[in-house]
C-alpha cells in the first residue's frame, strides 16, 4: 500500500492512495524411472505465474469512502507465465569405460500487461544436449559436452565444454574444465518498466543482445575422513570472459531510474578457498573468494585493469538424530564492488557500491517416513535493502554516487515436499 499526502481546500480533502496485489504460483514435478541396470530417464516439469495488480482509489478524508480514479493509466494488470520441461537419459553400464547422459529441455515464456509495452510478448528456447563420461584410467575421467540451442529471438551457437577429474590415493583430487556459455535476455530484462512505490523504477530494454561466454576453471580437493568425522579443503581458481554482458545501471546519481546494457566486454577472475567439516549432526561449511572484474561500454569506459573485491561465506547445519528436525543458517559478506552508472551524455561511468552482509536461517522437519518435508525460513535477516555507491576513477566518472537495489527486505517462506513412493 503507497499512501499519498493528504489534498486539502476549503471545500474537500482527499489523497490518492495505490495498493499492490502480487500473486505467484510456482509448481515442480519430478520423477525418474530405472529401465534396468544400466539405463535411467530422468523428468523435470514446472509450471510457475505470476500476477500483479495496481490500483489506484481516491480516498474522501472526511467519510473515508473510497473509489477507483478514472485515469486509466492509474491502474494496471500484468500476467508472466513460464513453462520448464527437462528429460534427461542415463545410460551407464557396470563394467565399461564409458557412460552417455542425453537430453532436451524446453523453456517457454510470456507476459502481458501496461508494464510491458501494454501487449504480449512471448519467447521460445529449446536446447538438445549430450555428454559423454569416458574413463580411460581408474583415477581419470573425460567429459566432453554439447549444447544445441533454438531461440526464438536470437541466434544461439553451439555451447561445447570439457571436464577433466584426476583423483589420487583417495584423498586428492584434481578438477579442470573448458566451457562456453550463452544466455538470451529475459522478457522482464527486455519490456518491463518496474515501479515499486516511487522506491525503485526499472526499465527494460528491448535492444538488448544476448550473452556469450567463456569460462576455465581449476581446482583440488583433499578429504580426509575418520570415524565420525570428514574434512574437505578446496583451492580453485576461475576465469571468465563474456560479449554482451547484460548489466543493470542506474541513469543518474540523482534518480531511481535504472536500465539494462549489454557490456561490450567483461572479464572475472580470481582465486578461491572452500572447506567443509561435518560431525556427526553438525556440519560446518566455510569460504573465501578473492575476484577482480574489468569491463568496457563502447570503448567508453576507463577503469583499472582489474578491480578487485572479497567475498566471505559460512553455513552451518545441525540436525536433532531422534526427530529429524535440522536447523540451518547462513551467512555472507560481501565486498565493495564496482557497478556502472550512465551519465547525462549517455556514456557510463564506473561507481564502488559499498561492502554488506546477508543472512538466512532456515527449520526444516521430516514428516511420515521422511514423506512430507517441511520447511520454514526467513531471508536477507539483516534487512539489506539499497547500497551507497561511491565514485571511482576513470574518465567519466565523478559526483558523490547514488543508491543501488540489493533485495526487499526480509521475507519470510514456508515449503512443502511431498515424495511419492
Amino acid at each position: 500500500i503507497n499512501k499519498s499526502e493528504t489534498v486539502l481546500t476549503p471545500y474537500f480533502a482527499y489523497a490518492n492512495d495505490q495498493y499492490y496485489h502480487t500473486t505467484r504460483f510456482n509448481n515442480q514435478l519430478i520423477a525418474e524411472k530405472k529401465f534396468n541396470n544400466a539405463s535411467q530417464l530422468q523428468f523435470t516439469g514446472a509450471y510457475s505465474w505470476y500476477e500483479y495488480i495496481r490500483n489506484t482509489y481516491r480516498k474522501n478524508m472526511v467519510d473515508l469512502t473510497e473509489q477507483l480514479t478514472p485515469e486509466v493509466l492509474d491502474d494496471d494488470t500484468t500476467v508472466f507465465r513460464a513453462l520448464f520441461v527437462r528429460t534427461t537419459h542415463v545410460y551407464a553400464r557396470p563394467g565399461t569405460k564409458w557412460s552417455l547422459l542425453s537430453g532436451f529441455d524446453v523453456n517457454y515464456e510470456s507476459g502481458q500487461g501496461r508494464r510491458i509495452d501494454n501487449a504480449e510478448h512471448h519467447m521460445n528456447d529449446v536446447a538438445a544436449y549430450v555428454s559423454i563420461d569416458f574413463k580411460p584410467l581408474e583415477q581419470l575421467t573425460v567429459r566432453p559436452s554439447v549444447r544445441a540451442i533454438y531461440n526464438s529471438q536470437f541466434n544461439a551457437p553451439l555451447v561445447p565444454s570439457l571436464n577433466v577429474l584426476y583423483r589420487l590415493a583417495n584423498k586428492w583430487s584434481f578438477r579442470a574444465s573448458y566451457s562456453k556459455g550463452y544466455r538470451a535476455p529475459s522478457l522482464k530484462e527486455q519490456h518491463l518498466n518496474f515501479v515499486d512505490n516511487g522506491i525503485h523504477n526499472v526499465q527494460g530494454n528491448p535492444d538488448l543482445l544476448a550473452e556469450k561466454s567463456t569460462q576455465v576453471t581449476g581446482g583440488v580437493e583433499y578429504r580426509q575422513a575418520w570415524e565420525d568425522l570428514v574434512l574437505t579443503i578446496e583451492p580453485g581458481v576461475f576465469y571468465n570472459s563474456i560479449r554482451e554482458k547484460i548489466s543493470l545501471v542506474q541513469f543518474d546519481a540523482n534518480s531511481t531510474l535504472y536500465t539494462y546494457i549489454n557490456l561490450d566486454r567483461f572479464n572475472s577472475r580470481g582465486l578461491e578457498l572452500k572447506s567443509r567439516l561435518a560431525h556427526r549432526q553438525f556440519n560446518v561449511q566455510a569460504g573465501i573468494a578473492y575476484t577482480g572484474t574489468w569491463g568496457t561500454f563502447e570503448g567508453d569506459l576507463e577503469q583499472p585493469e582489474m578491480a578487485w573485491y572479497p567475498e566471505v561465506n559460512a553455513a552451518v547445519d545441525y540436525t536433532l538424530k531422534k526427530s529429524k528436525t535440522t536447523f540451518s543458517l547462513f551467512w555472507k559478506y560481501y565486498g565493495e564492488r564496482p557497478v556502472f552508472l550512465m551519465t547525462g551524455d549517455a556514456s557510463l561511468a564506473r561507481f564502488d557500491n559499498e561492502s554488506f552482509q546477508m543472512m538466512d536461517a532456515s527449520f526444516r522437519q521430516n514428516f511420515l517416513a521422511d514423506r512430507i518435508v517441511l520447511t520454514l525460513g526467513a531471508k536477507n535477516l539483516l534487512n539489506v535493502t539499497n547500497l551507497r555507491s561511491a565514485a571511482s576513477g576513470g574518465a567519466h566518472s565523478g559526483g558523490s554516487g547514488g543508491e543501488a537495489p540489493v533485495g526487499m527486505g526480509t521475507t519470510f517462506f514456508t515449503k512443502l515436499t511431498f515424495i511419492i513412493k
